[in-house]
């Protein structure tokens, strides 16, 4: 049966801001249906260049410090099943992340857009990484994740009985396959997918100029990339991930396209550096 996803992919980089933002706010996604945009503790309508700098402007005023985990942002995905596309309605989705929202916790930045693809229609969140005009992580242990993941599907289950092919049993033990059984349907799933990711990978890698760029331009392909230590490493596709050096991107080519730092990402920058020393000023008048 086809599940309704929740996916949380951590960025790590304040460049994420707007190449987030950028993609979330594609408007070809939904040409055929009346956009559903969903904003939460963001200033302003329809206004994506002060959404961008909203989400700079917290990280930037209330992060103490900074280390190479920090997560900026997000990059938050509800899909809803295959085969409730044709069921599934804007009220509907508007609702649904709304409510996600109130189950995540309303303490944080939120910009929300549903993309309506040939099969799924998903709803992509940009989510700050710290709480609203607080220094506080907006994090979630697994617990939390796994409660947030049983409520949403409880009121997803209530409210629209009818999509019920999206609805999945959080909480419950799957069907028991051996060890091998497992890797051998694994294996096959990837085998399948790998060529055509691969080739779509290097194609993005050879037109991009930066490594903004480049994860720009993976997730216009619904490729979103994961991040180990602050650094991209791979792609995610459905719930698999695929490393660059298994789909022929190898981490020094990757190293050679230029960080290319936004004026934003500069602009925090300065911030953090006339913070750091005015901290420094302070430490030395003390002594």
């Amino acid at each position: 049966m086809s599940k309704m996803l929740i996916k949380l992919l951590p960025r790590h980089s304040a460049a994420a801001f707007r190449n987030l933002t950028n993609y979330i706010l594609n408007h070809e996604k939904s040409v055929d249906y009346p956009p559903v945009l969903i904003t939460h503790n963001l200033r302003g309508k329809n206004d994506k260049e002060s959404w961008i700098k909203q989400f700079y402007e917290n990280e930037a005023l209330y992060r103490k410090t900074k280390h190479s985990r920090s997560i900026y942002c997000y990059h938050e995905i509800l899909s809803v099943a295959a085969a409730d596309r044709k069921s599934v309605t804007p009220e509907m989705l508007r609702d649904l992340g709304q409510k996600y929202i109130e189950l995540r916790g309303k303490d944080a930045l939120y910009l929300g857009f549903a993309h309506f693809d040939r099969d799924h229609v998903h709803i992509h969140f940009q989510v700050s990484g710290l709480k609203y005009r607080q220094s506080k992580a907006h994090r979630l242990s697994r617990e939390a994740l796994q409660t947030l993941k049983i409520d949403f599907q409880n009121y997803h289950r209530e409210k629209y009985p009818q999509l019920d092919k999206s609805i999945c049993e959080h909480g419950k033990g799957k069907e028991y396959l051996t060890d091998r059984e497992y890797q051998y349907k694994a294996r096959t799933k990837r085998t399948l997918l790998k060529e055509d990711i691969a080739k779509t990978v290097r194609e993005c890698f050879e037109k991009a100029s930066t490594q903004n760029e480049f994860i720009e331009m993976l997730m216009h392909h619904e490729l979103p990339s994961y991040e180990r230590k602050g650094i991209a490493t791979g792609v995610v596709h459905g719930n698999l991930k695929f490393r660059f050096s298994r789909l022929g991107i190898e981490q020094h080519e990757l190293e050679k396209l230029p960080v290319d730092l936004s004026p934003e990402q500069q602009a925090l920058d300065e911030i953090r550096a006339i913070r750091g020393g005015s901290y420094n000023l302070d430490r030395e008048l003390e002594r």
